[in-house]
């Protein structure tokens, strides 16, 4: 239903807290002491390179799902209406 919502939408943007101190659930894990870099403190939490991989995977899978599910009718559609549908 929320990729769904997307179609309506001028824009989509997407906050990722990098301080890796919620697991990929939100939940607040906080800091480990002395883990990071030099010994400095490090999220305990879930890579925000892995929240940004999953939200790319699935809406790339979202697109392909609808392209797929429409194919036929795209195919009829020819190549000059398909652009114009996409400008």
């Amino acid at each position: 239903k929320f990729l769904d919502d997307l179609t309506d939408a001028d824009v989509l943007i997407h906050v990722v807290d990098a301080s890796g101190t919620a697991d990929a659930e939100g939940n607040a894990v906080g800091y480990v002491e002395g883990s990071g870099r030099d010994g400095a403190k490090k999220g305990a939490g879930s890579n925000p390179l892995d929240d940004l991989t999953w939200v790319q995977d699935e809406l790339i899978q979202w697109v392909y799902t609808n392209v797929e599910a429409k194919w036929d009718s795209v195919v009829r559609l020819g190549r000059v209406k398909l652009v114009k549908m996409f400008n």
